[in-house]
């Protein structure tokens, strides 16, 4: 198979925004593979952009929790060097600002919160992050109810229903 065969059949996996992308290439490009696979990487796995970029321009995700937010951004910082494990407080603390300044929008409550309660480094902001995650679980078992215990339950009611209907039927 030529490279030209190819970068076809590739064109044909792409769909959505991938395809429009690849329509856009110039035609030397969409000829050669390894062009097209330079192109690719550049376009798609972040070939080129340097690890202090990925840091900055990071954002929460839509399907990400602040907590899982704040790991993948302190791993972005490692990999970046920023100091904020063992820089100045200055520096910790903009490792903070960063994070609160980078959460989704449906996290501005949040973000209020820690700006108001001054979050000092990552790891007092990740015992905060813990806690309010320990919390949301607690809240959603008290209110949709612990699947534990709610069989043990029912099966307790039923038997209660049941002996009270026993005592309260005539025996022969």
């Amino acid at each position: 198979m030529t490279g030209r065969e190819v970068c076809r059949q590739f064109s044909d996996l792409m769909s959505g925004p991938a395809r429009q992308w690849y329509h856009q290439l110039p035609k030397k490009v969409k000829k050669s593979w390894t062009e097209l696979m330079e192109q690719f990487r550049v376009q798609y796995c972040g070939k080129g952009v340097s690890m202090a970029s990925r840091y900055y321009h990071a954002t929460q995700r839509p399907d990400e929790t602040p907590l899982d937010y704040l790991y993948r951004l302190s791993v972005a910082g490692l990999r970046a060097n920023i100091p904020y494990a063992n820089g100045t407080t200055e520096e910790k603390r903009e490792h903070v600002e960063h994070f609160i300044r980078t959460l989704s929008s449906q996290e501005a409550d949040l973000a209020s919160r820690f700006t108001l309660m001054e979050v000092a480094d990552s790891v007092v902001l990740e015992k905060k992050l813990r806690a309010r995650q320990r919390g949301l679980v607690h809240q959603k078992k008290t209110l949709f109810g612990s699947n534990k215990f709610r069989a043990g339950r029912d099966r307790f009611e039923a038997m209660l229903s049941h002996e009270s209907a026993e005592a309260a039927s005539p025996s022969g």
